[in-house]
């Protein structure tokens, strides 16, 4: 079955050194005149794909298509539990953002974000 672009990859797979070359086709924010905006509020958008109980570190690269739609996401560390896990990226893979710009003009991005979630308590 084929995957969709916006499925959860892991980092060996798209490694430049995999011979694949995929993740090289991303820009790395830093290099852009303007950086991809995400059109919802993060804040209350992702912790919403987590348990009350859920708590960790997660990293990734967020793979940006010039339309804005996320590509991919690359996980680099993540101490959520492994439903947790799926469930942060399923919610990344939903977000729509505009697209960074290189000299005014939509580019492929790769963007490195950390996340620290703690257990919510009323």
């Amino acid at each position: 079955m084929p995957e969709s672009p916006a499925q959860k990859v892991s980092a060996d797979r798209l490694s430049e050194d995999s011979g694949g070359g995929r993740l090289s086709e991303y820009v790395p924010v830093e290099l852009l005149s303007t950086k991809p905006r995400f059109l919802a509020d993060l804040s209350e958008y992702i912790p919403a794909s987590l348990e009350a109980s859920e708590s960790g570190r997660i990293v990734v690269q967020v793979l940006i298509g010039l339309d804005g739609e996320v590509d991919g996401v690359v996980i680099e560390h993540s101490e959520l539990t492994p439903r947790g896990t799926r469930r942060f990226i399923q919610r990344l893979d939903a977000l729509k953002l505009h697209p960074g710009l290189r000299d005014g003009l939509p580019v492929k991005a790769r963007w490195r974000m950390e996340f620290n979630f703690s257990p919510q308590t009323d």
